[in-house]
């Protein structure tokens, strides 16, 4: 889509609005600022908070990538909120099972 945050901020200001066939855009304010590229422009994180998910079953290098994601984030006045998935999900071999009982086998 993009090789830039910036490329792809002017993506998502094309893109972004109101929508006659998608009632979720219905609820966009009439004043929503869609200047996503002006934001990229702002190195300045204060008050933001972003999700990350625990990476406590990933590998040592995503491990050490999020502590450098959260130590950058933080550096900007961002502050980053780990949150863990507990939902559980179908093994492959369960996907297999439903993939059968569908009848495209």
């Amino acid at each position: 889509m993009g090789r830039t945050v910036a490329q792809i901020a002017k993506l998502l200001e094309v893109i972004s609005g109101f929508d006659f066939n998608d009632p979720a855009t219905h609820k966009i304010p009439k004043d929503f600022d869609f200047n996503f590229h002006e934001a990229t422009l702002n190195s300045n994180l204060d008050g933001l908070r972003f999700g990350l998910l625990d990476p406590q079953n990933q590998s040592d290098e995503i491990k050490t990538f999020h502590k450098k994601l959260k130590s950058a984030i933080e550096s900007l006045g961002g502050e980053l909120v780990t949150f863990k998935d507990t939902r559980v999900y179908p093994s492959d071999q369960e996907y297999y099972v439903l993939f059968m009982n569908s009848g495209r086998v």
